[in-house]
């Protein structure tokens, strides 16, 4: 259809170097390079659309895509706090009062430990004199 069209506009052009239409009294004259220029043009302007709408669909799946990752990982995270990950991170009054009962045990132990530190130092010396003693004794 369209071969045909252009075929019926071809033989009705004349052969010449220009080409005059006379269109409600007004004369355009063009050329074989006009016709040219203007069939370049309608391809350019095809062609760009068609690159415009690729790299418009491309962009519009990988949002797409991206926001089905952003929802798949939304509901991941919703499960999560359904199930109680999140209130894994919480600590509730038991825990607190159990976190404060070890904290005072283990500064019990500490201070019973400093004070006993000295005593087990006096015991160290003794035991290194009394060893150093017998090592004497038992070369003699």
């Amino acid at each position: 259809m369209l071969r045909g069209y252009f075929r019926n506009l071809l033989s009705n052009l004349p052969m010449s170097d220009e080409h005059v239409v006379k269109v409600n009294g007004h004369t355009f004259k063009f050329t074989w390079r006009d016709i040219t220029q203007v069939g370049v043009v309608v391809m350019a302007i095809v062609g760009s659309y068609f690159a415009f709408t690729g790299r418009i669909d491309a962009n519009s799946r990988s949002i797409n895509e991206l926001v089905k990752r952003v929802d798949s990982g939304q509901e991941q995270r919703d499960r999560m706090d359904r199930e109680g990950t999140r209130r894994s991170h919480e600590i509730d009054a038991m825990q607190q009062q159990m976190l404060e009962a070890h904290d005072r045990a283990i500064r019990e132990v500490n201070e019973k430990l400093n004070n006993i530190m000295p005593k087990v130092d006096k015991i160290d010396a003794n035991v290194l004199w009394l060893m150093g003693k017998q090592l004497e004794a038992s070369k003699r």
